[in-house]
C-alpha cells in the first residue's frame, strides 16, 4: 500500500495526484510501509515508523526483533511500569495481590505463567501499546509539524524509573506495617500470661496477710 507524504492518505498505484489533499505523487513522495510488522494495521502514515522510534527510545531496534523479553522475564511488573505500560502494569499488579490473599502457592504458579507470557508476547503487546499512542497525539496535534509531534513522542514515550521507586518504597512500607502489626499481636497474646502471674501473686499476697492477722 502506498500513502501521500503530504498528508499520509492511501494512494493507489500509478496515480499522479494524491485524491485527499492534491498533492503530486512521484517516486520520491509516494512510500511504501509493506515492511511494517503486520499482526497490527492501525491507520499509518509516512511517519508512523519514525514517530514510533522516536516514542520507544534508544532500544527501538531490539524491541522490534527480539521474540523474548529478558526485561519482563526478570523484573516483571516492574518492567512494564519502566516502560510505561501503566494499563498492564497495574492489571497484573491487582491480580497479583488478589491471587496472594486467596492462596499463596496459586498466586506464584499464577505469577510465573503470566511473567512467560508477557516476556514472548511483550514484542506485540508493546507495540500495538506504542501505535495507539502515537495515533492518539497525531490526532491531539493535528496541527503540528513531524517533528514537534515526535518529540512529543519522545516525552510521553521512552523510560521512567520514578514507579519503580515508588513500588520499591511502597513495598518496604508494607513490610514494615506487617512486621509491626505481628509484633503487636504477639504482644497482645502474651497478655494472659502475665495476667496470670499477676493472679498468682496477688493470691500468695492474700494468704500472707491472712496469716498475719491469724497470729
Amino acid at each position: 500500500m502506498n500513502y501521500c507524504s503530504n498528508c499520509g492518505a492511501k494512494v493507489n498505484q500509478g496515480e499522479n495526484y494524491c485524491t485527499n489533499c492534491g498533492n503530486r505523487l512521484n517516486n520520491q513522495t509516494v512510500n511504501n510501509y509493506n515492511n511494517l510488522e503486520n499482526y497490527y494495521e492501525p491507520q499509518k502514515s509516512i511517519d508512523d515508523e519514525f514517530l514510533y522510534d522516536a516514542y520507544i527510545g534508544a532500544n527501538a531496534s531490539k524491541i522490534k526483533t527480539n521474540d523474548f523479553s529478558f526485561g519482563v522475564f526478570f523484573l516483571g511488573i516492574f518492567y512494564l511500569f519502566y516502560r510505561k505500560m501503566w494499563k498492564v502494569g497495574f492489571v497484573w499488579l491487582g491480580l497479583s495481590i488478589f491471587l496472594n490473599l486467596l492462596n499463596q502457592p496459586l498466586a506464584g504458579m499464577a505469577n510465573l505463567g503470566i511473567r512467560i507470557y508477557l516476556a514472548i508476547e511483550f514484542k506485540h503487546i508493546y507495540q500495538k501499546h506504542v501505535f495507539e499512542q502515537i495515533k492518539n497525539i497525531k490526532e491531539a496535534n493535528a496541527e503540528k509539524t513531524s517533528e514537534e509531534i515526535a518529540e512529543i513522542c519522545r516525552a510521553k514515550g521512552g523510560t521512567t524509573f520514578i514507579p519503580i521507586v515508588i513500588l520499591i518504597i511502597g513495598y518496604v512500607v508494607l513490610v514494615f506495617i506487617i512486621v509491626f502489626l505481628m509484633i503487636g499481636i504477639s504482644g497482645i497474646n502474651s497478655y494472659p500470661t502475665d495476667y496470670d502471674d499477676f493472679d498468682f501473686n496477688s493470691q500468695r499476697l492474700d494468704s500472707a496477710i491472712t496469716r498475719y492477722y491469724e497470729f
